[in-house]
């Protein structure tokens, strides 16, 4: 759940940020991918000493509910997804500001919400 939860509150608060402190959207957003990574490093620390990590939503079981599951491949996406997220968020700042004049925000809350649409998936 930690993995998953940064970039979507990021992709949340981007699109509020923007309204007041515009320069501010694009470090909360590498925050949230920094946040996601270390996570998933855990994650992945976690499964390599044979541990599998689950949690479920509400406390339902799998067939009602929705279970999150990581497992030794699961955990090394993850650590892939938020590891180039990170870079991404790193390298496009100029590029995307110059490319998108006054549409960096829509751009840093749509890659953020896919990073954790990905991190769901993984």
């Amino acid at each position: 759940l930690a993995i998953v939860l940064p970039p979507w509150i990021a992709a949340l608060l981007v699109p509020l940020l923007a309204l007041h402190r515009p320069a501010r959207a694009r470090a909360i957003v590498l925050l949230a991918a920094v946040l996601s990574l270390v996570a998933a490093v855990m994650a992945l620390a976690s499964v390599a000493s044979g541990a599998t990590l689950t949690h479920e939503f509400g406390g339902w079981a799998a067939p009602i509910g929705i279970v999150f599951r990581v497992d030794g491949l699961s955990a090394v996406m993850a650590v892939l997804v938020a590891g180039m997220a990170t870079l991404v968020f790193v390298y496009a700042g100029e590029s995307v500001a110059a490319e998108l004049p006054g549409g960096e925000t829509g751009f840093l809350a749509a890659a953020s919400l896919l990073v954790a649409s990905l991190q769901g998936m993984s």
